[in-house]
């Protein structure tokens, strides 16, 4: 009988023992859940400045490529307008002068 007892003065030491290391691991990470939280928000933080900067990356290059095409577009209304004038250029001369003078 003093066995059985003896036995289970031993299982309820490392009983306690359990739940004196279960406790004592639940205060070691509640002690670094700051740490833990700060490492969170340190790699959230990360992760918006590259999509930030991926984001303004790729705004870039399609203002770039909006401009390339209003610069397209401009030279082409310019050569139509020069060729406009080097073909009319002496035929509205003569309007005007026609319009000026009366004849």
């Amino acid at each position: 009988m003093e066995k059985i007892i003896q036995r289970i003065i031993e299982l309820d030491n490392k009983g306690q023992q359990l739940v004196q290391e279960a406790h004592e691991k639940r205060l070691e990470v509640l002690a670094h859940m700051n740490d833990y939280k700060q490492e969170l928000l340190k790699q959230y933080l990360e992760r918006s400045e590259n999509r930030v900067e991926l984001f303004r990356e790729q705004a870039q290059s399609e203002k770039e490529d909006q401009l390339a095409q209003v610069r397209k577009d401009f030279e082409t209304q310019r050569a139509q307008l020069r060729e406009n004038y080097l073909k009319n250029s002496e035929q509205w001369i003569a309007q005007i002068v026609e319009r000026c003078i009366g004849r």
